[in-house]
This record gives structure tokens, C-alpha cells and sequence, in this order.
């Protein structure tokens, strides 16, 4: 599991439930251990595979190969979605699937971001209409939430606060707006850069 915070946490728990005693469970735990790491070199196999566990696997990689690499852990979870749509699963998997990826292979706000916006990418480049408009637009507003919470974040680390003025223009503002303000708001030498036509 990825932290917020960039660290790692993990809770490995296997249950089984058994009327007897097992005499191979040790030979069984070993090789279940071991299968999990033969597929770190069947990457293609689990590409090619229609089976849904093979994304499960893939997640579950992916997780542990991207520990403490966040731009690296960005691309392959791109790359995890895609590859849902290259399968041709149905829209209650994909959705399913998704949300598995999305608990694997966690990411801070920001990169979640860029995630959503690759996904939207991803849609219209197959042509599917596995989100309904009212989803997309829940989503979209969303994500807008999301980049406002951040872009307030960089100006309070910038200049210390976060004037009245500003604050209401960011709570009410359209893409376009946001993604210009961000753009200022890492350059701006100082808050009446950012203050501009935010009246």
C-alpha cells in the first residue's frame, strides 16, 4: 500500500481454513511464494492473457517494482488501464479492475491527477463510452477539486498565505483559469503576479 506520504506499508495476510492437518503445507506456502516472484519474468505472458488475474498480478508487480519511484509508478499505472481497454473486458470489469489498480498501485493527489486525465485520453482513443456522462462529469468536476486543493497548497509553500481574494477565484474557477494560475503560480515572484485579473 502507498502512503501519502511516499512511504510503504504493507499487510500480507494468507487464511485458510482447514478440517485436518496438512502435512505439505510448508512445500504449498513455498510455492506459492515462489510463483509470485517466477511471473516477474513473464511479463509478456501476463500482457497477452485475457484472464483477469493476470492484472491482479501485473498490479501487484508493479507495486512492489515502483516502491519509492512516484513518476515511474505514474507510467505504469497508465499503462495497467490501458491495457484493461487492449483486452476488450466489458464495462463492469474494467470499472472493477480499475478501482483493484487504483488500490495497488495508490499515488499522491497529484499524479492521481495526471492519472484521471489519462484515462479520459484513454476512452476517447478506443472509442468506448464505458463512463456515462453524468460519471464523466462527476469526475471532471472532481478533478478540478482536486487541482484547486493543490494549486492552493503551492501558494501557501511559495509566499505563506493565501490571500481572501485569490482563494474565492480559485473555488470558482473553470479549467482554463486553474491551469493558467498554476502555470503563474510557479513562476510568480510574488503575490500580486498571481493577484492579476483575479478580481
Amino acid at each position: 500500500m502507498w502512503r501519502r506520504d511516499g512511504t510503504d506499508a504493507w499487510v500480507l495476510i494468507h487464511v485458510e481454513v482447514q478440517g485436518q492437518p496438512a502435512h505439505d503445507f510448508a512445500r504449498r506456502m513455498f510455492a506459492y511464494y515462489y510463483r509470485i516472484f517466477d511471473w516477474r519474468t513473464r511479463g509478456d505472458e501476463l500482457v497477452a492473457s485475457a484472464n483477469p488475474f493476470a492484472v491482479v498480478v501485473q498490479a501487484h508487480l508493479a507495486a512492489q517494482e515502483t516502491r519509492g519511484a512516484v513518476e515511474a509508478r505514474q507510467r505504469a499505472k497508465i499503462a495497467l488501464i490501458r491495457g484493461l481497454y487492449q483486452r476488450g473486458y466489458e464495462r463492469e470489469q474494467i470499472l472493477e479492475l480499475i478501482r483493484l489498480i487504483d488500490w495497488f498501485v495508490a499515488l499522491p493527489e497529484e499524479q492521481e491527477l495526471v492519472v484521471r486525465r489519462a484515462l479520459e485520453a484513454i476512452q476517447e482513443e478506443q472509442k468506448m463510452a464505458y463512463v456515462t456522462s453524468f460519471e464523466r462529469s462527476y469526475r471532471a468536476e472532481g478533478m478540478l477539486d482536486g487541482q484547486r486543493v493543490t494549486l492552493l497548497r503551492v501558494i501557501r509553500a511559495r509566499f505563506g498565505v493565501v490571500p481572501d481574494t485569490l482563494e474565492k477565484r480559485i473555488a470558482t474557477a473553470d479549467q482554463e483559469t486553474l491551469d493558467q494560475l498554476t502555470d503563474r503560480a510557479s513562476t510568480a515572484a510574488s503575490l500580486d503576479d498571481l493577484l492579476i485579473d483575479t478580481a
